[in-house]
């Protein structure tokens, strides 16, 4: 199996538009917390500081969660799924001003639907 882009974006925000941000898995990794193999990021294609941030996340075929989660049928687990947007969109708050290093916690997600195959 090669490799397969899962892409994810977030929409919402604050704040004022700024000027547009990439960063790559190096750059990701010194402004926040998350590390392999919980770091759910490759690359951020477009980020806007307090606003949004677009990325996406390479699943290859000896992702750990393809072992556990389904045998036979591989797919990413949808809490980790949603663990990958989380860690997307708090790329736009840490990108802000004295933000680089900080924590960001979910501590609610409502009306999520994940679909069957």
């Amino acid at each position: 199996m090669g490799w397969i882009r899962y892409k994810q974006s977030v929409f919402k925000g604050c704040g004022n538009k700024m000027n547009k941000i990439k960063l790559n898995k190096d750059e990701i990794i010194k402004i926040q917390q998350n590390r392999d193999p919980y770091l759910f990021i490759d690359e951020a294609t477009e980020i806007i500081p307090g606003h949004s941030a677009k990325g996406y996340y390479n699943l290859k075929a000896d992702n750990w969660f393809f072992n556990v989660h389904w045998k036979n049928d591989p797919n990413m687990p949808g809490m980790l799924q949603i663990e990958a947007l989380v860690q997307t969109c708090a790329l736009a708050l840490f990108t802000l001003p004295g933000n680089n290093g900080k924590i960001a916690y979910l501590t609610s997600a409502n009306n999520i639907k994940l679909m069957k195959k």
